[in-house]
């Protein structure tokens, strides 16, 4: 069972579900979902719509022509991707601003962290094994707890920075020592308001567990999207910054005994991830 992090101080402010995204879950939690309903729903936000055709025509899918209705992206994308995506744009637009992060920077590299997942599981053959789905869903999700962190503490920015450059101690251990919480459980908190799947929330509660590839208590499909958000996060700071992240050198071999790989494969799929992206973010940043 999974032990879940102490109720949150009243101070945080986690923003209510918005009564758009309330009404597409109850409609998700219907037997048979409505699709016309579904779509008449988020046809309603202009955002929304431009996300979801975004998803809908990204090179993920590789649709020969571009999709423009909603309904039928609703279709091909699945009732249910299609409300996490919802999930997220609503998230994103709830969102109090604070002056330790810029929101536009952190969501963003939200967006490429989770289009990353999708190149890592392609590139390990894994599509068979692992919902691309979920792991998008993990990747857009997995640092939520970190502008509700922003927002109540003044000084977080530079609990960012240390955690950022120290390989001693674990990110959230930095963030507990200092403000006696951390992103993995304030986002988990996130998560669990905002109705996301108990996969997400489980896994946005561990992501930083040292030890969670080498545990029994986990799934093989929990260990899959472990391995592949630490293997999106590294990438994507290479990319970014040109150097791993902290944790990194304790958790690599371990993601190399799960998928079975050689430091020079991880290199070629790690070269192979890094091409692709840059044909979708050209500043590959």
């Amino acid at each position: 069972m999974l032990e879940l992090p102490e109720k949150l101080n009243a101070d945080y402010i986690i923003p209510p579900k918005p009564e758009a995204l309330q009404k597409l879950q109850r409609l998700l939690d219907a037997n048979e979902p409505d699709i016309m309903q579904l779509a008449e729903v988020i046809s309603k936000d202009i955002g929304l719509s431009a996300m979801v055709l975004k998803t809908i025509n990204s090179s993920m899918y590789n649709f020969r022509r571009q999709i423009t209705d909603i309904k039928q992206s609703i279709v091909m994308l699945g009732c249910d991707f299609a409300v996490r995506l919802a999930t997220f744009y609503f998230l994103k637009a709830s969102m109090l601003p604070s002056m330790n992060i810029t929101l536009e920077r952190f969501w963003d590299a939200a967006e490429r962290r989770a289009y990353l997942t999708t190149l890592i599981i392609e590139g390990l053959e894994l599509s068979s094994e692992i919902p691309f789905e979920d792991a998008y869903t993990a990747g857009l999700f997995i640092d939520c707890g970190i502008p509700v962190m922003a927002l109540k503490h003044s000084n977080y920015r530079g609990t960012l920075e240390t955690a950022n450059c120290t390989k001693e101690l674990l990110f959230t251990d930095i963030e507990d020592a200092e403000h006696d919480s951390n992103h993995a459980a304030v986002g988990f908190h996130v998560a669990q308001t905002w109705d996301l799947p108990e996969v997400i929330s489980e896994l946005i509660f561990r992501h930083h567990d040292a030890d969670f590839l080498s545990s029994n208590k986990h799934s093989i499909m929990h260990r899959h999207l472990f391995a592949i958000i630490k293997l999106a996060e590294n990438i994507l700071n290479k990319l970014k910054y040109s150097e791993e992240l902290p944790e990194w050198e304790h958790i690599k071999g371990d993601i190399l005994e799960h998928f079975g790989l050689t430091d020079d494969e991880l290199d070629e799929l790690e070269s192979n991830v890094a091409s692709q992206y840059a044909l979708v973010y050209s500043d590959s940043k």
